[in-house]
């Protein structure tokens, strides 16, 4: 992809949507457009969109054609347009414009009762593995969850969920959650594409931004400050799904960058793989879950969201549809899940089914069981 410059051309003509309703260069006020007409040309638009930014901050990502964008940098933007799908992601911003995320059956479900989900279980004995999840399964939860600690834990979790889903037929799987910034985008589209075809369309993307400082040393990555983690996450939740479409992609970010990927075969499930994003904090992460996600997740924990009180959870949950009404968003479209730790599988903390499938050599944050409670 070109780098986006000024120039001048002589006019193309060219149509430029920013649906609802459609708009062409020639036709309407909103957008005006240079170009010379070649399929790789450079392309000038002028944005005077309405937006409740300053213009000069203004980020938005304005669609060129169906498979083509553009990144609004005050009042001129290029873009070189060629026949893959261009993004470009200079920074965060609320005011991106994004595909609107269908309902999702499973968040849907969440709308007429409270299920719940399990947290962990044995590690180094797959059998033991096995049996277990099976019993999550027969009993009735919605979902199993394991997490993403390549370095901590003694498995991989995507190789984990992988081969769980050969043995069950009906629980959801997740990491809870995975580090955006442990794998290329490119990498873990095709692997959450896998486990989903796997398991018949059961797999559903946790993301959060990751705390383990000596996770990230040890597998060679830069431990950056909390905010520059979240803008991480937020382009990989814009390039996974996008790797998924029927074009190849080309991606330039602060923090990744994807060229001419696409990833195929793609997730089976439909309308699309449930996301879910962890956190509570409320400027940004809420946020992110309004504009990106299909659930949010957090707990009472300095890590898992600081919403230790039923008052944090309620104040949470009206910042969240604040953010959701800013993007036109229906609340209820998101399916707001919690994290409790300590809720244990059996009738007392002696019960012989717990103590049975406890991990032997686990470390204490993966014995202590959580089940998130999905509504």
């Amino acid at each position: 992809m070109e780098e986006i410059k000024s120039a001048s051309s002589s006019s193309a003509g060219l149509a430029v949507t920013l649906p609802p309703p459609p708009l062409t260069a020639s036709s309407s006020p909103a957008l005006s457009a240079r170009g010379s007409g070649r399929d790789d040309a450079l392309i000038l638009v002028k944005c005077h969109h309405r937006c409740t930014l300053e213009t000069s901050d203004c980020k938005l990502l304005v669609p060129i054609t169906r498979y083509r964008y553009a990144r609004c940098e005050g009042s001129t933007l290029g873009v070189s347009v060629n026949r893959s799908q261009s993004l470009r992601n200079d920074a965060p911003s609320s005011k991106r414009l994004v595909p609107k995320r269908s309902l999702h059956p499973w968040v849907a479900e969440g709308q007429h009762r409270v299920r719940f989900g399990i947290y962990g279980g044995p590690a180094r004995d797959w059998s033991a593995a096995v049996e277990w999840i099976q019993m999550v399964e027969e009993l009735g939860f919605d979902s199993y969850w394991v997490g993403d600690h390549p370095v901590q834990f003694p498995f991989d979790c995507w190789a984990h969920l992988a081969a769980l889903a050969a043995v069950t037929k009906r629980v959801r799987l997740g990491p809870l959650v995975g580090c955006a910034l442990y794998r290329h985008p490119v990498l873990l589209a095709r692997q959450v594409a896998d486990v989903d075809r796997v398991s018949g369309g059961r797999v559903v993307l946790g993301l959060g931004v990751g705390d383990a400082r000596q996770e990230f040393v040890a597998l060679g990555l830069r431990y950056e400050g909390a905010r520059k983690r979240q803008e991480a996450l937020e382009e990989v939740v814009q390039v996974v799904p996008a790797l998924w479409n029927e074009q190849p992609i080309t991606f330039v970010g602060k923090h990744l960058e994807v060229t001419e990927a696409r990833v195929e075969p793609g997730p089976l499930q439909q309308p699309h793989v449930p996301i879910l994003i962890a956190g509570g904090g409320e400027r940004v992460t809420l946020r992110q879950v309004a504009q990106y996600a299909d659930a949010s997740n957090f707990g009472a924990g300095n890590i898992i969201g600081n919403a230790w009180s039923p008052e944090d959870v309620r104040r949470k949950y009206g910042v969240l549809r604040e953010h959701c009404q800013a993007f036109g968003r229906p609340y209820e479209s998101i399916l707001r899940t919690h994290f409790n730790l300590g809720f244990e599988l059996g009738k007392s903390e002696q019960s012989p089914m717990v103590r049975s499938h406890a991990p032997r050599s686990a470390s204490a944050s993966t014995a202590s069981w959580a089940a998130p409670v999905m509504r």
